[in-house]
């Protein structure tokens, strides 16, 4: 199983947190569910953090059966429109960024 977690960080103005939030989960989140290939999408609001993340304020992860099928859904039509929407989503934010990593789930309990 493959994770593909994407972080959003910089300052999330209080004026903004409403249409940020239905942003992400009306606009992007049934986008993202209908990649191909994809397992499964969260939608990750952070509570605090420290260190590389102490400026994060969402992370998106992401669920794929193994490498193929992420990158089929990378190469997606629906994934060029998200990140269009993506676009949008960071004028929302002050000093926007947003960095992704791939994980490769060696256990579970």
């Amino acid at each position: 199983m493959i994770i593909r977690l994407a972080v959003f960080s910089g300052h999330l103005p209080a004026e903004s947190e409403a249409a940020f939030e239905a942003h992400v989960t009306e606009r992007m989140l049934p986008l993202i569910s209908s990649f191909p290939g994809i397992s499964s999408v969260r939608v990750l609001r952070t509570e605090g953090g420290d260190g590389l993340l102490e400026n994060a304020c969402l992370a998106l992860e992401m669920t794929y059966p193994d490498q193929a099928a992420m990158e089929r859904a990378l190469a997606s039509p629906a994934r060029a429109q998200n990140a269009k929407e993506t676009e949008i989503l960071l004028e929302m934010v002050e000093d926007p960024r947003v960095s992704h990593t791939v994980f490769d789930v060696l256990a579970a309990g």
